[in-house]
């Protein structure tokens, strides 16, 4: 167990949020240290472990008033959390993604439940990835442990919903991702090319196949495009996105990744299942049309123009700079700047953390 820049018997008298979060990085990473950042009026401590597959910079440790590593194994995961709550007892322990949200709802006593805040950036069952029946397992766990949770701050209209259609008595509210440009001046594409950027984690949940054949479509095309991927991940899927002609950067720091992203002309949106993805409200954020591919999720958030297949983006496409589609994106970036800004996360997390009743004392946990 390794702890941060205080110790935890020497704190500043604030309440305090232990942030739970198993095998993080990428988006869910930038979440967290938004929370930490816009939960004013708290101690914020955190409790991980890391996806080393990706890049999650330290803006982590930096918000964070102590940093305790989560050790190997799921057991060992399970006993750290009880030992950290016990050594830190915090007023509040704010559970991300799935295996964090079992975590806390299992491994600590009853009465810790009202203490306990879920947020699931996309519940698990909402994979297309699996089968119906892992599905359907993966919804069943979600109802039992709803039993058992204090309240769900869900990142996006989707997940709030499905948070609500869950047999607990849970609370839930629609706490919004944010977006944020660069810090430092953005690249600009080259004159008379249209950019086209996707970013994030390379995966089949991005379903980089349909940007690879949006990209090898445009080898036709009378306008001169430039296809980039930022971000890294599965190497055969990265492969597919170069023998397309899309260029891959790999893992980039925020910053470069932020910049490399407000440079663009457009950004493309190609995933089939997911929350509230920060890479669209970060594109929103610089001024980016954004076009989306149709799921429930972007529905959910009303992000506009959608498309379906690889011969419908090239047609949105070929509507930059001033046409319908395009002038229609725009209109939507401005809208998204304006529900997902920090004031917004900012006062619907004191909701959140305001319904917890401070000054609990959550010790004798008992014994895993």
């Amino acid at each position: 167990m390794r702890s941060g820049s205080r110790d935890f018997l020497h704190h500043s008298g604030a309440p305090r949020v232990l942030h739970v979060a198993v095998d993080t990085g990428s988006g869910v990473a930038a979440a967290i240290a938004d929370h930490m950042a816009n939960g004013e009026g708290f101690d914020h401590h955190l409790l991980l472990s890391r996806d080393r597959t990706c890049q999650i910079g330290d803006r982590l440790e930096r918000l964070a008033a102590s940093v305790t590593e989560l050790p190997a194994g799921r057991l060992a995961e399970v006993r750290c959390l009880r030992a950290t709550c016990d050594a830190l007892s915090p007023d509040i322990v704010h559970a991300h993604s799935s295996f964090a949200g079992a975590y806390a709802r299992v491994a600590l006593s009853r009465r810790w439940q009202a203490r306990i805040v879920y947020t699931p950036h996309c519940y698990a069952f909402e994979r297309l990835d699996v089968g119906r029946v892992v599905r359907a397992a993966f919804w069943l766990a979600e109802a039992a442990l709803s039993l058992r949770s204090g309240q769900v701050a869900a990142c996006s209209p989707l997940e709030a919903a499905r948070a609500r259609s869950l047999p607990g008595r849970q609370r839930v509210t629609y706490v919004p991702n944010i977006g944020r440009g660069p810090d430092s001046p953005r690249e600009s594409p080259p004159p008379n090319v249209i950019r086209v950027a996707a970013a994030g984690r390379i995966t089949a949940q991005k379903a980089p196949g349909l940007f690879a054949e949006a990209a090898r479509l445009s080898w036709g095309s009378p306008q001169k495009m430039q296809w980039v991927w930022v971000g890294g991940g599965d190497p055969a899927l990265e492969a597919t996105l170069r023998s397309s002609g899309v260029e891959v950067t790999g893992w980039l720091d925020r910053d470069r990744a932020l910049r490399a992203l407000a440079g663009s002309s457009l950004y493309v949106h190609t995933a089939t299942w997911e929350g509230a993805p920060m890479t669209i409200l970060e594109a929103a954020a610089a001024g980016v049309p954004v076009l989306a591919r149709r799921t429930k999720a972007m529905e959910a958030l009303d992000v506009q123009p959608l498309f379906e297949t690889a011969t419908d983006l090239l047609e949105l496409i070929q509507d930059f700079p001033a046409g319908p589609a395009i002038t229609g994106a725009h209109r939507c970036g401005e809208r998204l700047r304006r529900c997902h800004s920090s004031l917004a996360q900012k006062q619907a997390l004191a909701t959140v953390y305001g319904q917890v009743p401070i000054g609990f004392d959550g010790g004798h946990l008992g014994r895993f």
